[in-house]
This record gives structure tokens, sequence and C-alpha cells, in this order.
């Protein structure tokens, strides 16, 4: 088990991300130490104050599996904000069309080409699908279908259907700046 801090560089079968709510991922707390450690034993990296770092930290997370991410979401309703970008729906679609495809299954390459049309403004996961992943499969002519489908359909912009809270250094409370008093005095 590791952080995503440690995991940079490294890669594991299977990744989890058990709890990735906003307010945990992107971290939303201010940029302090919330762990009491006297010791030293704990050494936590600074929070990030910008939600880009997260984002860069969740991307590390999810590119060290090399044969599947879980991502746990325990409400819904408050999901993390990458769970939205990664626009799931479309992606999921084409992605087990894509699956099915390289198995081998029936008519699956219709609703490969289906799923592709449906989406064809979905440009960041499309793209990928028909410079990489077909031509690993080596279906040259169902690349070129799927790019005369997709070609000129107007990119979908991304638009988040939540609102999100900035970060911002949340204001210390009395308690706050009491404990912290408290415990400078007791070292």
């Amino acid at each position: 088990m590791a952080s995503v801090f440690k995991t940079k560089g490294m890669e594991f079968d299977f990744v989890f991300i058990p709890d990735c709510n906003e307010g945990f991922m992107p971290c939303l707390y201010p940029s302090e130490n919330r762990t009491y450690d006297l010791s030293g034993e704990i050494s936590e990296p600074e929070v990030s104050e910008e939600i880009e770092n997260e984002r860069r930290l969740f991307y590390v997370a999810i590119t060290r599996a090399k044969k599947g991410v879980f991502i746990g979401i325990p409400d819904a309703g408050a999901s993390s904000r990458f769970i939205e970008e990664m626009e799931l729906i479309p992606t999921n679609s084409i992605m087990k069309a894509l699956q099915e495809y390289a198995m081998g299954k029936e008519n699956a390459r219709e609703t490969l080409l289906i799923e592709s049309k449906s989406y064809g403004g979905h440009k960041k996961i499309l793209e990928p699908l028909i410079k990489y992943y077909l031509k690993k499969i080596g279906d040259t002519s169902l690349q070129t279908q799927i790019d005369s489908l997709t070609k000129f359909v107007p990119e979908t912009p991304f638009k988040y259907v939540k609102t999100y809270r900035r970060v911002e250094k949340e204001k210390i409370t009395d308690a706050q700046t009491f404990l912290s008093s408290a415990w400078d005095e007791a070292e």
C-alpha cells in the first residue's frame, strides 16, 4: 500500500483509490499538516494549494496500473471533479466497444462505429482510439472509417455539471489557534 505521493515511476497490477471524493481528491484542506506526530515518523507532503497539482497526482495514481484501476466513490453527490473530468460515459462506451472488438465479439465492429459516431465530438477520447489502439489491432480500414465519421464533427467542449469551490486557505478558527499554541508549548 502506498500514497499517490510515493508511486511516481512505479507500476502495479491494480491501483485502488478508495475515497475519490471532492475534498479528499483534490485535497481542499489548508496547507498544514493535520497529523499530530511528535516523533516525526509520519512525513506528509505539503497539501496542494492549487487544483492543478492535485490533478497531476490523480493522473500519476491512475497511470500506475498495468491491469486495472478501481476508484471508490462512496457518495456520488460528493464525487471528485476528477471523476467528472474523465467523461466516464463516452469513455466507457467507446472503450467497451473497442475491447469487445479486440476480443472478436460478434457485431463489435459495428458497435464501435456507432459509439464513435455518437461521441464524435469527444476528440480526446477518439484520437488515441484512432491513432494508437486501432493501429495496434491492425485494422486500418476501421481507423479510416472512424476518422472520416468524426473528422468534421466539432469538438464537444467540456463543461462541469456540478459547481466546485475553489481552493482557498480556510480561516483558522480560535480552536485551531488554541490547539496549535498548546501543542507548541508542550514541545
